[in-house]
């Protein structure tokens, strides 16, 4: 995901709004016998910096 650090969810297609990205993943079948799964990420601070 590096190529799309600062990119917001909206831009890539993953979030109507807001700063949620909502992601949906298939199981082919071995856990959940063909379920699916839908994430909510959600950025909540920004990472800290370090000075050199």
């Amino acid at each position: 995901m590096l190529p799309f650090k600062g990119v917001g969810p909206q831009k890539l297609g993953l979030a109507r709004g807001g700063n949620k990205a909502c992601i949906q993943c298939l199981d082919p079948g071995a856990y959940t016998g063909g379920g699916t799964v839908v994430f909510e990420i959600e950025k909540v601070s920004e990472p800290k910096t370090s000075n050199p």
